[in-house]
């Protein structure tokens, strides 16, 4: 066990995950982020507001 390397990785990384498609999954994960962030604003309200009419009715 104390032979391995310094920057040993147990789990490399699948081939089709190098490169184009690696970056493109990183970018694809920040887009829904973003998207997330900037519907929260709109969703809570709604939300909030469908909540209250179901209670009143």
């Amino acid at each position: 066990m104390s032979d391995q390397q310094p920057g040993w990785d147990p789990h490399p990384v699948p081939r089709d995950l190098r490169g184009a498609p690696g970056a493109a999954h990183v970018l694809g994960m920040i887009a829904i982020g973003l998207l997330a962030v900037l519907l929260a604003p709109i969703a809570v309200p709604v939300i909030i507001w469908i909540r209250l009419r179901d209670r009143r009715g």
